[in-house]
């Protein structure tokens, strides 16, 4: 089975590409999708959460203050905090995924999370791909996605590592400068060349 990882800033145009090789066969995990569950079904994850970041991190009926946690995370510089508690329970879930998908005959397994490199380059893969986007299309990208302030947006933005520090530890570099259409053609050439 061939593992690969795919990484980028908020923004960046990852998931677009993970979209496609989907499409093209690949078999997929999206840590972030991984976190939210987590966060929204565990109940030690939840408990750590509400003792770190006060019970308004959850509303009254049990969901997940999204919008709060984010502003504690990104705005108020906690996201290591957070990170700390819910990484460790999406590693331990990714490794099973790992397991069955090997035991499945997978061919090809991605991996994909924005934090992917932030202690280094992770044992196992294959090969590691960053997306990368100008600081202008990503700030677009987030408000559209998220709803929140251009500011917001920048403080996000800006706690995750640079494309210039996560450059040395991957193997390939997108470069998503044009429209979604034209990112998709990429993601399907270099499926075709370096995947299938």
């Amino acid at each position: 089975m061939k593992r690969i990882g795919i990484t980028g800033g908020m923004g960046s145009g990852k998931s677009t590409l993970c979209e496609v090789w989907r499409e093209l066969g690949a078999f997929v995990i999206d840590s972030d999708n991984l976190a939210k569950e987590f966060l929204a079904h565990s109940s030690d994850v939840k408990s750590d959460v509400i003792r770190i970041f006060g019970p308004q991190a959850y509303l009254d009926n049990g969901k997940l203050n999204r919008a709060f946690l984010a502003q504690e995370a990104f705005s108020e510089g906690k996201l290591e905090e957070l990170t700390r508690i819910v990484h460790p329970a999406v590693f331990k879930r990714i490794a099973q995924i790992d397991a069955f998908a090997e035991e499945e005959g997978v061919d090809v397994m991605v991996r994909e999370a924005a934090i992917l490199l932030n202690n280094g380059r992770p044992e196992g893969l294959d090969m590691v791909i960053l997306v990368t986007a100008p600081l202008e299309h990503r700030i677009r990208r987030v408000i559209a996605r998220d709803g929140c302030t251009r500011e917001e947006a920048m403080a996000r933005i800006a706690r995750q590592k640079s494309d210039e520090e996560l450059i040395p530890m991957c193997d390939l570099v997108i470069e998503n400068t044009g429209d979604i259409e034209t990112l998709k053609e990429k993601a399907k050439a270099l499926f075709d060349e370096w995947v299938a």
